[in-house]
């Protein structure tokens, strides 16, 4: 396979991790906002990282910061 069309490959892979990745994330984000919600009753919930700055990777998590 040439090397350009290896990049490409690798890129399509990446772009799909990356997708159904942030898929997942955001799923399990709603739940963590549910539960972190009905136990603590932050005044706000913050989302950083990856997630938030839109640049979901395939070891991205979720990070939350909240105020009470």
């Amino acid at each position: 396979m040439k090397k350009d069309k290896l990049t490409q490959k690798v890129i399509s892979t990446r772009k799909r991790i990356s997708a159904k990745k942030e898929k997942e994330l955001k799923e399990k984000l709603k739940e963590a906002i549910r539960i972190l919600t009905q136990e603590f009753k932050p005044k706000r919930i913050f989302l950083i990282g990856s997630l938030a700055k839109d640049k979901v990777h395939y070891s991205s998590d979720i990070d939350l910061y909240k105020t009470s």
